[in-house]
């Protein structure tokens, strides 16, 4: 008997989450791409462990890591980006953060 893995299903709605916040157009445009970002990001991660435990393929549980760790930094950017109106401060924000994603992806 075939089954549908539950990280599957959890994917659904979190690309649902991630259109609906792509067309809210009552956040604005920053806040709209990291939580999106954030969304993807658990998507990704979810499909990909539904590949590995249905597949037993290798290569999910070796990208797996490269995704989550983007999915932390991109909610709390999105989450800034709600309450951040001052663009200096913004920029100094994201490449604070940035920074941090990117040696966290480099370390791996």
């Amino acid at each position: 008997m075939d089954a549908l893995p539950i990280a599957w299903l959890v994917s659904v709605p979190m690309a649902l989450a991630a259109y609906a916040v792509a067309w809210n157009t009552r956040l604005p445009r920053r806040s709209r791409l990291f939580l999106c970002a954030f969304f993807v990001c658990l998507l990704l991660v979810t499909v990909l462990l539904g590949m590995r435990v249905s597949f037993d393929w290798v290569w999910p549980a070796r990208a797996q890591p490269f995704v989550a760790v983007l999915a932390a930094p991109s909610a709390y950017l999105g989450f800034a980006a709600l309450v951040q109106d001052d663009g200096r401060r913004w920029r100094r924000t994201l490449l604070r953060h940035g920074g941090i994603v990117a040696v966290a992806l480099l370390g791996m």
